[in-house]
Order: C-alpha cells, then sequence, then structure tokens
C-alpha cells in the first residue's frame, strides 16, 4: 500500500521541506512555551514594528522635502524664465496636437552610413533644425551645465546635447532635463551638428543633435528590472562622450572624461539580466534593437513564404480555428465551452487542408494560429504558435518535396541577401554561424540516418542502440545533425521515410514496406522545422486506418465526406515559424521568437488568495469581532468549517486532522486551526497551521500559549519552511528533517507512465480486464461500494505484518464533499484497489490519501488506477504526502554527539520499519523529493573519489547535494559514502538522491552541474551526455584533469556557464564508497570563455562575468564546508592554473604507470626518476609562457616544492596507475594528447613528453588487450 498518509503504514513525518519538526524547546527537554518566551518575542515584534515605523515616517518626511524643494525651484523658474523660455520645455499639453512634422530618425541613420563613404555628405545636415518623438535610453549628466542625453527610436540611436553654452538651454531646463526617466517617450528639436569625436556608443555615430526644445509626451512611472541600454550595452563600445565639447574649459573636459569611464567601467559589472527576467518583463525587452531585429525577420519569412507560394499558383486560405472535435488526438487539443457544446481549438489546418484539396482547390496554404495542449515545459515549444502550412494536389510524393525543399531556400536566400543588418543585428546578442545548404538539398532515407547514428557510437539513454522503427529523440536529432555537418558540410537537410509509429493516422505508407511512410522531416541546425508527407486520399483505407487506431469517427464526418467524394493523391508540410525564426538565429528559445508566447506556464495558477472557499476565509474571517487574547477560544457556530479550510490552506499533512485521534485548536478572532495529538504530557502538532502564512507567526504564538495553560509540552511534525523559520529561527527551538514532501508540480507532465516496467503492468492491467469506476468531488459513495472496500481493507488489514508507522487510521469515507475516489475492479467484478484524491489548497493541488493494492489484485492494477486518479486533475499539482528520508538531517541548534546518537537511532529505525519502501514505490510514479529547506542544488556526474570527495563538503553545508553513479550505484544507494580523511575525520556521506543515469535527474532544476569524471579522449559526448541536466541557468562545473577539456562542452552549451576547476586532492576510492581521504586538498576554480582566457565578444565577456560569480559562490560553499584552500582566478589565470596542474600529472601520472606502477612519494625519492620528472615539469612549465605571453605567477609552486611536498605524501598513487591496475581507460589524451597538440601548434617541442606519450599509449593497448 502506498499513499500520503498510507493507509498508512510507514510514514514518521513529512515531506515538503518541509522540514520535519522534532522541535525542542531550547537546547533541553523543558516546557518551551512559558509566557516570558511569548512575551519577549511580542515585545521584540513591537519593538521592530516601531523601528519600522519610524524608518517609514522617515521616508515619508524625505519625500515631502523633494516635492517642496521642487515646487520651490518651479516658483524660481517662472519668475527668473522668460515666457519664451518656459515654452521650450516640459510636460505636454495631452489634448495638444503637435503643429510641426515629426522627422523620421532613419533619415539621419541613412545619411550616418552613406558617410562612411562620402563624408562630405553631412556637410549639408550641419546646421539644420531637427524634430523628432523618441524614447530616452540613457541620460548621462556631465558637471552642472551639460547632460547627454541619447534617443532611441525602433532601434535607431542618437546623441543628444543639452548644454548652457548653446544660449537657448537654461539652468532651470537643464535640471528638469536631468530628472526624466529612462524609457520616457519625449519630443525634441534641435540643431544637427558634428560631434568632436565619433559616438561609437550609438548607431548614429558622426551627427548628434544640440537640444533647444524638449518636450514630455508620456512618463515611465515604473522602477524597471532592467533597461532597455543595459539589455544591449556593448562593454566595449560604451557610449562615448564627448571629452572636451566645443565650449567646455579644459578641467571640465577632464573631468567629464575620466567620469565618462569610470561609470562605463562601473556598468559593465551591472546584473545580468537572464532570459526568464526578459521574458516576464517582455513589453522592455521587445523595445530593445535584438527584439525589434527579431521580428522583422519573423515578419520577412512570413512575407517570403507567401509570396512564393502565391507565385507557384497557391491560393491562400483561412481555415476555421474552433472545431467540433480533435483533429489528430484527443489528448493534445484545448477544449472550450461553446453555447452549452463542446469545441476545439484547432491543432494544425491539417484536415481543412485537406478538405480543400478535395474540392479541387488543387494548391493552398495558410498562415495562421496553431493550439497545442502538450505540457512540454522546453525552449522549443509553446502551446500556440504560428503555422506556415501548404497542400498541394500530387503526381508522385517527391512533387511536394520539391516544392517545399525550394520555398525553404527561397526564404534561406531573402534573410540572407534582404535582411543581412537585422541577422547581424541579433547575431550581437545570439552569436550564430551563418546558415550553409547545399544546391541540391541532402535527403537522407531515416535508415541511412540511424546507420550514421549507430557508428559514430549513440546509444540512448538506457544504453540501446535507436531503432529505424521508432521515432528519434531529441538528442539523437541533435547528434544526427552534427553528423551531417561533417560528412555533407550542410545545416539544411531532409530525412526521408519516417517509421508509421511516429505519424498521425492519415500518412500514407510506403508501398514496399507498411512500416514505413511517405513522410519526412526538415532539419535545421540540427533540429526540426518541418514535417510533411503524402496523405491517404482513398477513402477506404482512411477509414480503416481511423478505426485500428481507436479515434471517434463522428467529428471527422465533414472530413471522410471529401474522401469518400473523390479525392486526388496530395501531399503537404506544416512549418512552426517561431521555431523557424528560433534556429534560423539560433536563439536559446523559443519563447524569445514569439510576441508574447504561451506556454504551459501561462496563466498562472490562481494565488492563494483566491480561495476555493472564500466564505471560509481567515482574513478576515466571516466575522469582524475581535477576542481578548486570553480569552480561552471556543468553537463558535460561525467557525469556518475544517474541511474548507483544509481545502484553502491545507498541505497533505493538515488531512490526518480528520482523524479521530487529532485534536483541533481553533484561533477565536481568526478561525485559523492547528491539529495536536496527545501523548502523556506531550501534544504533537502536526503541519502549518490552516490560515493565511501572514498569520502563521501569531497563531502559533497563540497555540504555544494554549499549550502552556494546558500543562503540555510541544512537538511539531511536518512543518513547511516558513513556520521552521518561526520555530527554529525567531523562537529558538531544535529542528531537524527526515521527510520529504513526494511532489508531482504538474501532473500533466508526468512522464513515469512512459517507464518500460510501467508501460508493461499497464497493459498487463488492460489485458486481464482491469476497470476502473470513480466517483468525483461532491458526490457521494454507493453503500454497496464502501462494503465492499471496506471488507477488502479488512483482509488486507489482516495480512499485514512487521512493524507499522502512521499518522492516521484507514478512514476512507471520511469527508466525501473533498474527496474522489476510483475503485478498480478484477476481471471478476471484484474489488482488487482503492486510490482516494484529497483536495487541499490551490497551490498544492491533491494529495494522493490512499493507494491500496489489495491482495490477489492482479499486476499493474494499483498503477492503473493511480495513474487513472492523476488524469483527472489535469494540470494541478499533486502530492503523495511525506515520505521518510534515508537520513537526518540538522536545521537548528542540534549537533555534536548527541545528534550523532539520534541519528543512529533514526537510521535504525528506518531500517526495521522499512520506512523507504513507500517513498520507492512513489518514485516510479514520477514523484520527485521536495525539501525546500536545501537552498542550493547541485549534482555530481561521476561519484568516484573527487565527485564524492568535493561533494560531501557541500553536504555538510546542506546544499542539495545529488549524484549520479555507475558502476557503485547499487552500494551507494543503499549505504551511501562513507569517508576516512585525515584532514576531517570519519564521517557518512548520504546524497539526498542517487541516480543510476542523467535522464533520472532530468525533472529538477540544478543550481550546478558537477562533472567528475575522466576525460577520456573517445568520449565524444560527454558534453551530450549531460544535456538533460542542464537548463539554461544551470552552471556547469568541470572538475577534470587535462588541458582543452572544457572544448566539448562549450560547443554543446554556447550560453552556459563553465566553471573550470582544478583540483588536487589525494584520495583513493575503495569497494565503490569507502573514501579514503589524504592529506592534500586544494581546489582552483574560474570562469571559461576559450582555450587561451579570451573575452572578445559581448557573450564572452557576459559567460566570463556570470562565471565568476559562479565560482566565488562554490569557493563561499566548499570553504564553509571546511577545504581553506579554495581559490578562485579569472579566465586566463584559471587556464594557467591547469597548465602548472598539467605539468604534475604529465609527470607523475604517466611515469607512475611506465615505472611499474609506483607511489609518487617513492618515485621522488629514486635519484635516476626524480630528475626524470624534474625534466617532465620544466618542458611543461617552459612552454607555458610561450603559449599564453605571460610569466608563470610567482606564487605558483616551484618544481623542487611539488616534488617535496610529493615525497611526504605517503602512500599515495596517481590517479592514472589506480585506472591501470584496475583495467579501466586512462585519461591519456586529455592529459599528454592535448597538451602535445597545443605545443605543436606553437612550434614548441617537447621531446621528453612525446615519447612517454608514444610508449605509454602502446602500452595501453597491450595492456587492455591482454584483459
Amino acid at each position: 500500500m502506498s499513499g500520503a498518509e498510507s493507509a498508512g503504514r510507514h510514514h514518521p513525518s513529512r515531506l515538503l521541506s518541509k522540514v520535519l519538526g522534532l522541535k525542542l524547546h531550547g537546547r533541553s527537554h523543558s516546557s518551551l512555551s512559558d509566557s516570558d518566551r511569548v512575551s519577549g518575542m511580542t515585545d521584540r515584534s513591537d519593538s521592530r514594528n516601531e523601528e519600522r515605523e519610524k524608518k517609514l515616517e522617515e521616508q515619508r518626511e524625505f519625500e515631502r522635502e523633494v516635492q517642496l524643494r521642487r515646487r520651490k525651484s518651479e516658483e524660481r523658474a517662472k519668475q527668473e524664465e522668460t515666457a519664451e523660455e518656459r515654452s521650450r520645455y516640459g510636460p505636454s499639453d495631452i489634448w495638444a496636437v503637435d503643429q510641426q512634422d515629426i522627422d523620421p530618425l532613419v533619415d539621419l541613420q541613412i545619411a550616418n552610413e552613406a558617410a562612411l563613404e562620402d563624408p562630405a555628405m553631412l556637410e549639408t545636415l550641419y546646421g539644420e533644425t531637427r524634430r523628432y518623438r523618441a524614447r530616452i535610453h540613457v541620460i548621462r549628466p556631465v558637471g552642472a551645465s551639460l547632460v547627454f542625453l541619447v534617443l532611441r527610436d525602433r532601434g535607431i540611436t542618437l546623441q543628444t546635447v543639452i548644454s548652457e553654452k548653446n544660449g537657448r538651454v537654461t539652468p532651470h531646463m537643464l535640471h528638469w532635463a536631468r530628472r526624466l526617466h529612462t524609457e520616457s517617450l519625449i519630443t525634441v528639436q534641435g540643431i544637427v551638428q558634428k560631434p568632436k569625436d565619433v559616438v561609437t556608443g550609438c548607431s548614429i555615430t558622426h551627427l548628434e543633435l544640440n537640444v533647444t526644445h524638449l518636450y514630455l509626451i508620456s512618463a515611465n512611472r515604473e522602477q524597471l528590472p532592467f533597461s532597455v541600454y543595459t539589455a544591449e550595452r556593448d562593454a566595449a563600445h560604451a557610449l562615448e562622450e564627448h571629452g572636451d565639447f566645443h565650449e567646455l574649459d579644459e578641467k571640465s573636459n577632464d573631468s567629464h572624461s575620466s567620469n565618462g569611464r569610470a561609470t562605463d567601467r562601473d556598468s559593465d559589472h551591472g546584473p545580468i539580466i537572464s532570459m526568464r527576467t526578459r521574458l516576464n518583463n517582455r513589453l522592455v525587452d521587445l523595445r530593445t534593437p535584438t527584439a525589434q531585429a527579431i521580428f522583422k525577420v519573423q515578419s520577412a519569412v512570413g512575407m517570403a513564404f507567401r509570396q512564393y507560394l502565391m507565385a507557384q499558383s497557391f491560393v491562400e486560405i483561412h481555415s476555421p480555428k474552433l472545431q467540433g472535435g480533435a483533429s489528430e488526438s484527443g489528448s493534445s487539443v484545448f477544449q472550450v465551452r461553446y453555447f452549452g457544446r463542446s469545441a476545439f481549438l484547432a491543432q494544425s489546418p491539417q484536415l481543412y487542408k485537406q478538405m480543400c484539396i478535395a474540392a479541387d482547390m488543387k494548391r493552398v496554404f495558410e498562415i495562421g494560429p496553431v493550439f497545442r495542449a502538450e505540457n512540454s515545459n522546453t525552449p522549443r515549444h509553446m502551446t500556440e504558435y504560428t503555422g506556415l502550412d501548404l497542400e498541394m494536389e500530387v503526381n508522385h510524393y517527391y512533387d511536394a518535396l520539391r516544392v517545399i525543399d525550394g520555398m525553404l531556400k527561397h526564404i534561406f536566400s531573402v534573410l540572407k541577401n534582404e535582411c543581412h543588418d537585422l541577422v547581424q543585428t541579433v547575431r550581437r546578442t545570439f552569436p550564430s554561424s551563418e546558415l550553409v545548404w547545399l544546391d541540391e538539398t541532402l535527403v537522407l532515407p531515416f535508415p541511412e540516418g540511424i546507420r550514421m547514428l549507430c557508428e559514430a557510437g549513440y546509444r540512448e539513454e538506457d544504453g540501446s542502440e535507436p531503432s529505424e522503427f521508432e521515432d528519434l529523440a531529441t538528442r539523437a536529432e541533435i547528434r544526427l545533425g552534427q553528423l551531417v555537418k561533417e560528412q555533407y558540410a550542410t545545416d539544411y537537410y531532409i530525412l526521408d521515410k519516417f517509421p508509421a509509429s511516429a505519424r498521425p493516422f492519415y500518412t500514407l505508407p510506403d508501398e514496399h514496406d507498411k512500416r514505413r511512410t511517405n513522410s519526412f522531416d526538415i532539419f535545421v541546425r540540427g533540429q526540426e522545422i518541418c514535417t510533411g508527407g503524402q496523405r491517404i486520399h482513398n477513402a477506404e483505407m482512411l477509414e480503416d486506418r481511423i478505426r485500428e487506431l481507436g479515434i471517434d469517427t463522428h467529428s471527422l464526418e465533414e472530413y471522410l465526406e471529401g474522401f469518400r467524394l473523390g479525392a486526388p493523391p496530395h501531399a503537404g508540410c506544416g512549418i512552426g515559424l517561431e521555431r523557424f525564426v528560433m534556429l534560423y538565429l539560433n536563439l536559446d528559445d523559443i519563447r524569445l521568437a514569439s510576441l508574447f508566447y504561451r506556454d504551459p506556464k501561462s496563466f498562472a495558477v490562481r494565488k492563494r488568495s483566491e480561495l476555493r472557499y472564500p466564505e471560509a476565509s481567515t482574513n478576515p474571517p466571516p466575522w469582524r469581532r475581535q477576542h481578548e487574547s486570553n480569552v480561552p477560544p471556543t468553537i463558535s457556530e460561525h467557525m469556518q468549517p475544517l474541511e474548507k479550510l483544509i481545502a484553502n490552506y491545507g498541505d497533505s499533512s493538515n488531512t490526518s486532522w480528520l482523524d479521530d485521534r487529532f485534536q483541533v485548536w481553533r484561533d477565536v478572532d481568526t478561525g485559523a486551526a492547528v491539529g495536536y495529538a496527545v501523548r502523556r504530557h506531550y501534544a504533537f502538532a502536526v503541519g502549518d497551521p490552516l490560515c493565511e502564512s501572514m498569520q502563521y507567526s501569531r497563531v502559533i504564538a497563540r497555540f504555544l500559549s494554549f499549550l502552556k495553560e494546558e500543562s503540555l509540552k510541544p512537538v511539531w511534525l511536518m512543518v513547511s519552511e516558513p513556520v521552521e523559520q518561526i520555530l527554529g529561527g525567531q523562537l529558538g527551538w531544535c529542528t531537524l528533517s527526515c521527510t520529504a514532501d513526494q511532489r508531482l508540480a504538474d501532473v500533466s507532465k508526468n512522464d513515469a507512465r512512459h517507464d518500460p516496467e510501467t508501460q508493461r503492468k499497464l497493459r498487463h492491467a488492460h489485458k486481464v480486464g482491469v476497470t476502473i469506476e470513480d466517483v468525483p468531488l461532491n458526490k457521494k459513495v454507493p453503500s454497496e461500494v464502501i462494503d465492499e472496500c471496506d471488507k477488502q481493507i479488512r483482509a488486507w488489514h489482516a495480512g499485514r505484518k512487521g512493524t507499522q508507522v502512521h499518522l492516521t487510521d484507514i478512514q476512507p469515507w471520511v469527508d466525501q464533499e473533498h474527496r474522489s475516489y476510483f475503485i478498480a475492479r478484477d476481471q471478476h467484478k471484484q474489488v482488487c484497489c482503492l486510490v482516494v484524491l484529497a483536495q487541499l489548497s490551490p497551490e498544492h493541488g491533491y494529495q494522493v490519501k490512499w493507494a491500496m493494492s489489495f491482495p490477489g489484485a492482479p499486476s499493474g492494477a494499483i498503477e492503473t488506477t493511480v495513474f487513472k486518479a492523476l488524469d483527472s486533475i489535469g494540470s494541478s499539482p499533486a502530492t503523495f504526502g511525506t515520505a521518510a528520508t534515508a537520513k537526518l538531517q540538522a536545521i537548528y541548534g542540534l549537533s555534536g554527539i548527541g545528534f550523532r546518537v539520534l541519528s543512529r537511532i533514526y537510521e535504525n529505525v528506518v531500517e526495521r520499519a522499512h520506512l523507504l519502501n513507500k517513498g520507492e514505490f512513489r518514485e516510479k510514479l514520477g514523484t520527485t523529493n521536495d525539501p525546500t529547506y536545501m537552498t542550493t542544488s547541485v549534482l555530481v556526474v561521476g561519484a568516484g573519489a573527487i565527485g564524492a570527495f568535493y561533494a560531501s563538503r557541500f553536504d555538510v553545508q546542506h546544499a542539495k547535494v545529488a549524484v549520479v553513479c555507475r558502476s557503485n550505484y547499487d552500494v551507494v544507494q543503499r549505504d551511501g559514502f562513507h569517508i576516512e580523511s585525515q584532514t576531517f575525520g570519519n564521517y557518512e556521506f548520504r546524497p539526498c538522491k542517487v541516480y543510476s543515469s542523467v535522464k533520472q535527474a532530468s525533472e529538477t532544476r540544478w543550481d550546478f552541474v558537477i562533472v567528475a569524471t575522466k576525460a577520456f579522449h573517445f568520449n565524444k559526448e560527454s558534453a551530450e551526455f549531460i544535456a538533460d541536466v542542464v537548463s539554461s541557468e544551470t552552471s556547469i562545473v568541470l572538475i577534470q584533469n587535462g588541458i582543452d577539456i572544457e572544448a566539448p562542452y562549450r560547443a554543446m552549451f554556447p550560453r552556459n556557464v563553465i566553471v573550470s576547476a582544478v583540483s588536487v586532492c589525494s584520495s583513493e576510492l575503495q569497494g565503490g564508497n569507502v573514501l579514503k581521504h589524504y592529506r592534500w586538498t586544494r581546489i582552483s576554480l574560474g570562469p571559461y570563455s576559450g582555450r587561451y582566457g579570451q573575452s572578445n565578444t559581448d557573450q564572452e565577456r557576459s559567460l566570463i562575468e556570470r562565471g565568476e560569480k559562479a565560482s566565488h559562490q562554490l569557493q563561499q560553499l566548499w570553504k564553509d564546508g571546511g577545504i581553506r584552500d579554495a581559490d578562485t582566478y579569472d579566465a586566463l589565470g584559471l587556464q594557467l592554473v591547469r597548465w602548472h596542474k598539467l605539468s604534475i600529472n604529465a609527470a607523475m601520472n604517466v611515469s607512475g604507470v611506465l615505472s611499474g606502477c609506483l607511489g609518487n612519494d617513492k618515485m621522488c625519492k629514486d635519484p635516476l626518476l626524480r630528475s626524470h620528472l624534474k625534466a617532465c615539469m620544466k618542458e611543461v612549465l617552459d612552454a607555458m609562457p610561450e603559449i599564453y605571453g605571460v610569466p608563470i605567477p610567482e606564487k605558483f609552486a616551484s618544481i623542487d616544492a611539488i616534488l617535496a611536498s610529493n615525497e611526504r605524501n605517503t602512500n599515495s598513487r596517481s590517479s592514472m596507475v589506480q585506472d591501470w591496475l584496475a583495467h579501466r581507460p586512462i585519461e591519456l589524451q586529455a592529459i599528454l594528447g592535448n597538451a602535445l597538440n597545443i605545443t605543436h601548434e606553437h612550434n614548441i617541442a617537447m621531446p621528453r613528453l612525446e615519447s612517454m606519450f608514444a610508449l605509454l599509449q602502446s602500452a595501453f593497448q597491450i595492456h587492455m588487450n591482454s584483459n
């Protein structure tokens, strides 16, 4: 049996954060809730309120003074300025009509570009008066009498000068201009003039405007999360303000120049604007030149598509987007209300296109919206996009393919020849190479593509080869695109003859092999942009196909009628406009190519304040009378029903309060509730209070006062992080966690049902005739069904053995109004399974309260029933409740011997009561653990000696650390790691999660993915291997030996932070989970931007800046974990560290193997070998200055110091020696091969290392072949 409450069995605690209480007052077992403590807390709260009110009053006073100064300034201006001077600036009348023409800013840009060839053309513009309406891009005050103001209109930027020296600007006008906000819309008039220097920070570089009139049309009154200027600035070409404006004195010039440089330099270190920030502030982002260029490119694509097809005698159509039935797959359509009937938003115009062909329209196309109800939260999918669709009558399948190919090449040519400047604008933010296509397009048969993947060593996540009769995974598509680019030198190709299993019902099978179809996908840069093929035009074949797939024909009658009347052979395709633009421009995310994107997370879930039962709110309560806090609470007839409070505010733990063993305390002021059970003189409170989160602190204080009066000592279990912060952080309770919430954030996104083992069980249940009946919310379960289920529950009880740990008894029929029931019956119509869903707050969705498999239930019955229940709640979140974790974690106030004893007791309880079993069952159903008190999520890929050690030092800081193991998965999953360290003593490390593959870890968003695997030269897919766990915000950390090991990761993840890490850590892993950690521990961190630490582009500079922040964060985490020698470097410095480490690895590792697997200390003590090691290291260190052009930093250890240190490090063998002895691959290419390639490029001879490389390469082949 499994369930949130577990009918209850294996359930010590709780989940989500959810930090489990066991909260013991202070650091003793004495009473926790004495009045002094509550009084002290109240006093501190009053003091904080007084301080807050004081600061607010000071702020209000400051604002009043500012307003007063402004009014006085305006009064002075009225007295000192003439009416004509006042008329030159100020807010524009909202009803005013500008009597003068507004000049287009693009005219100046055209003249500016022409001046590059003929500067004399600008002379005709000097002295002209121009008037522009534009936004303020950036304001740069310089001194008391000068302001530079940059205007922006549709991506064009112009520098304007507002100076008192020109005789038309008064001090008051200048002061008013300074207070304008960026992104405000203004009208400006002035005289065109030649700037002193070229203005490299603007698109108009050889002209500027000397302002005479300035009017505010529409003010920006919002505090922007970022400005267009910040989003688009180029640190290498920052705005160049004048250093010596014509009439400024030398002192002003110097001051201006200096200040300008300082400002630019400081601005380079501003906040990084993430894609999420851009998309969440779409209107501001759409103002950027990059965004405007993207949508001009998008417009050009649509126009080229239309023009080409109209020239080919196509007719544009407009099909309806409201349909009476699901056009292709009922599981991926949006249902809408249609005058009391059901209708659906069109998935595509596919069926209507075909109907047009049946109506003898010959060739048709459409540009229109497409709706897909697919819960795919990826950078490649949206729920609404613009489709470019065509359909045509054909003689042969390839007739359509030729037209589609020609159309796409036409679009490519238009973008290349007519949109060059727009594409270049986008490339400044999203770098990409020129798209390459062949004159004769490569048409690759699907089996040939599979063969290429297999020959290149590509394998699926489960290790199997891809099948030519199944669709390609995204990873396979990307890899195939790389192979095609390598072999055929093209970014654009067609994959033909897709398998029937990957195509919809109307696709025509191949004439010679019914397992294949006359259909294709077209790829750009390794990703699919177009799907098409020939359709079934024979009515009988089409209807047979529909029946085979079990599709409802009633909604397709109109469609089928066209084929029954006779339809010609036809074919077509569909293209996603946004995906086309994304791939052509190489954007990070398809949402950037959508004006206002729609994805599964659009239209956010209701806020917690939007309650299911507003009449049962606690803020405010249904009544508004106040009570004295010292009045004993009584249950009023006006109190909100507990069941409705759970539906408004509750989580899984709150549903246990409905059990008879719980008492419920109510707050008479708000109606808030706390459930607790009394055992001896302890009150065990369970779960968060039922109320608004802002009321937690006050409600908790009142509840503790109540327990004080009742002479009960509190222990609080299974609370969320906010409540844990109050108890542990404010009240000083000792807090710990031994549970995790097992949640599904979005039920419709649950991929667990696609697991092969789960699929097998589901098929078996269907085969043996398992049926499911359901009783929805607000419905009563028939009494005869209750009797049947109760009989089975009693039988189930009788068969249970062993220790049972649970919060509640099995009472499934309580509160049927807020529960739904799913009863499975076997082939004999006997009840075999029962699943109960309990309604929780909108934030938490639903709880699988009980999931019971009764004796004799068929295999797969419980899984079938659970998935049926989950399907009923759509995209809502769900929880299975809490489950035990493998280890206990201290949060506040617990440490030392006492906590270690408590941990051992807990682990014994977990083992004896089998408390992990339920969590493992739930994980098979797709749940993920959610211990929310962990603030940093880290995934370590490769839990060998290095990976396990550094992960363990993260764990000391309560980071969320998970590991991916391979050969040692079973032992680590079962026992964790045992570490024996000369520095940190002996301790245990149990990761929060142990995965056997990277794919399993893909459901979690990781802050850091640390790659600690060996860098083998043949592991070409090492970077691709981690693709499933790398999001746009993930920092990739490479703790690997060797040179140039970062290159494949940068190629695979061009916009992710890569932190390169060099570790000197003497450690050894024995038996899969016993880690021997010797004396050495040093780790050096730094951002990676290229082999030579270069930062030549915006993207490289941004990555370096973000990489530096990530490096410092890691450094602090490891320092807090006790690693004192954690150092950070810049990009170049880290590469120097890597080469310095290479001098050790190249000498020690390779020589260690060739010497007969001697330890480092023994080699250093042997005179001949010591001399050899010195010579090897000298070759590397001598090469470093020649490669990088800088001397070796003095702080780097000398050769003699390195050898002396190794001599003292007894019993330590290099990792290469350990791999050799274990007959594992060795890192020869990464440590020596790559370095030799680089030295050859620089014509640097390294004879000793070259000889060692050749010898060990040959010896390794013989060594491995012999085993």
